[in-house]
């Protein structure tokens, strides 16, 4: 069992998750008011049955990268672990998502230098395909990005050549003092 102050302070962190969300929410809530809305409610089932997928592979993504890293979750672990780390986001500073993802891994036994590398790891692929989606953007559409061709093609490929397991290997190496418990295959 925790001790008392423990569970006070989770609850404490819980209510101002909680505080900055409804605040977020109602600022917003004005603004849409101004608007005529018309809802498709098809739609918004979709939408919403393809979010719910995209938090899936996102837990799935997770586990995964911890997989390789020689750290194997069960599926409702890393689940579990990347959805609650999610609420940090919505907490001022941005970095609590990360601490909250850091700490639910420790709980699991994965080290903290894992979890930490784990999540840059995850933070890189998710800034990889962003550029992705805006080089391919910016070819298809060059006044989205206000770039030229020769630059967008140039981004994707630089993109894909980057995220090869290869390359991080040896960005890691280099950067991020890898130890030998630590492997990218």
């Amino acid at each position: 069992m925790r001790p008392f102050w423990k569970k006070a302070i989770g609850a404490g962190i819980a209510a101002l998750i909680l505080y900055f969300m409804v605040r977020s929410l109602t600022s917003s809530l004005r603004e849409v008011g101004t608007y005529r809305l018309e809802i498709s409610y098809p739609r918004l089932l979709f939408s919403f049955g393809l979010l719910g997928l995209l938090f899936i592979m996102y837990g799935i993504v997770w586990r995964y990268i911890l997989r390789r890293l020689g750290y194997a979750l069960t599926f409702a672990d890393s689940m579990r672990i990347w959805f609650l780390s999610q609420a940090g986001r919505y907490v001022p500073g941005k970095v609590w998502f990360a601490l909250g993802r850091i700490y639910l891994c420790e709980r699991k036994g994965i080290p903290r230098a894992v979890a930490m590398i784990a999540t840059a790891l995850e933070l890189g692929l998710v800034l990889a395909s962003a550029l992705i989606v805006f080089g391919v953007a910016s070819i298809w559409v060059p006044a989205i990005g206000l770039i030229s061709y020769p630059l967008g093609f140039a981004i994707v490929g630089i993109v894909l050549v980057a995220s090869h397991p290869r390359f991080l290997k040896g960005f890691l190496r280099r950067f991020g003092k890898v130890s030998g418990e630590i492997q990218v295959r």
